[in-house]
């Protein structure tokens, strides 16, 4: 194999397992936070939805990481290897293999996607170290959820 399959391949690698986080998440994370009644369940359901939102975005950060990184590598093999009229083929075939393989759009929609993972986060309640009670704090609104004695 040559060395610019070899580097089309490894940005083919990094590109599928981005396609396969991004699609394999969990979107009812997105959903609004639902507490319950009971306040001890309220906070382990919350726990569990910060946690799964700060996993799900860190998960997906890295894979993007990992797919830029492979896109720069090919630049600079690209830059290193310029054709004797100093013309750069390498990096229009590099350039057509993302273009065909739909990259840019996958990195707009996984850039949303985390967008997404870190407004849900924000938006969660936040909880009083003292209480049960939870906040939704909204610019100069809050909303308290899981009350103590309910």
């Amino acid at each position: 194999m040559s060395a610019a399959g070899y580097i089309k391949g490894q940005i083919t690698k990094a590109a599928n397992a981005l396609r396969t986080k991004k699609s394999g998440f969990d979107a009812s994370i997105l959903e609004r936070f639902d507490p319950t009644e009971d306040p001890g369940e309220c906070l382990h359901l919350l726990h569990d939805r910060k946690s799964t939102l700060i996993n799900t975005s860190a998960s997906l950060r890295k894979s993007l990481v990992t797919l830029k990184e492979k896109w720069g590598l090919a630049e600079n093999f690209a830059h290193e290897n310029p054709e004797s009229d100093s013309s750069l083929p390498l990096l229009e075939e590099f350039q057509t293999h993302w273009e065909d393989t739909g990259l840019d759009q996958l990195v707009d929609e996984t850039e949303e996607l985390i967008t997404k993972l870190e407004t849900a986060l924000m938006l969660l309640p936040s909880s009083d170290s003292t209480s049960t009670t939870f906040h939704y704090t909204i610019p100069h609104t809050i909303v308290s959820f899981c009350q103590k004695g309910k």
